[in-house]
């Protein structure tokens, strides 16, 4: 899905993302392998994590499981399925953080590069 201002949520951590969805991973997929490569490379994804086969929607955040999958294939399919599970990682981690932010919640200070 295209970083758009119409699909932008407001738990991207203000930075405009959204979230990583099955779509965006195949379509690289396709991009890297061609699409017959790609279907078949996400269904066996979906099947080695005991997941629904391909065209069924999945549960509420068990896109890292299939994605790590990937990573752990043959190029190019890992190239993919790092990529995803970084993006995942980052948008997790950013949406904590507005939202922690948003609530009132203090963030602990940075530690110091120095040693005390």
């Amino acid at each position: 899905m295209p970083h758009t201002a119409a699909n932008r949520t407001p738990h991207g951590g203000g930075y405009g993302l959204t979230p990583p969805t099955e779509g965006d991973v195949v379509q690289a997929l396709a991009r890297h392998l061609g699409r017959e490569a790609a279907g078949r490379a996400w269904a066996d994804a979906l099947r080695a994590t005991g997941l629904a086969e391909a065209g069924r929607p999945l549960p509420p955040g068990a896109l890292a499981r299939p994605v790590a999958h990937l990573a752990s294939q043959p190029a190019p399919a890992c190239l993919v399925g790092t990529a995803y599970a970084v993006r995942l990682r980052a948008y997790t981690l950013l949406a904590r953080t507005t939202l922690g932010a948003a609530a009132g919640a203090s963030r602990p200070p940075a530690p110091s590069p120095v040693p005390a």
